[in-house]
């Protein structure tokens, strides 16, 4: 799935969906029997703001436990906010979010 404009709740909840059963398919395991959460690198409410497009692309989807995906999760919501409804521009979203792959040790 390709995404060229925001994702509406149900795109969200569906992509979610599908991607937790992406990771079950190619781990072996449900990411929950690993005491893990799945994780877009790229949040779903930015996946129309990155070129590949595909939100559920193997290279976004990450394991993380319940603790790390509350703190990155809650570090993207400040951002979010910060921009008091603004939409941002694709540069200004990449270089966040190389700076949060680093602060948060997902490589």
């Amino acid at each position: 799935m390709f995404v060229s404009g925001p994702l509406d709740d149900a795109a969200k909840a569906a992509l979610r969906t599908d991607a937790r059963a992406l990771w079950a398919s190619r781990s072996g395991a449900t990411a929950a029997s690993r005491g893990l959460q799945v994780h877009h690198r790229i949040p779903l409410e930015y996946a129309h703001l990155t070129p590949r497009g595909d939100p559920n692309r193997v290279a976004n989807l990450v394991g993380v436990t319940a603790d790390v995906h509350t703190d990155i999760t809650a570090a993207w919501g400040a951002w979010s906010r910060s921009l008091g409804g603004r939409t941002p521009s694709a540069a200004r979203f990449r270089a966040l979010r190389r700076r949060s792959i680093r602060c948060s040790g997902l490589k």
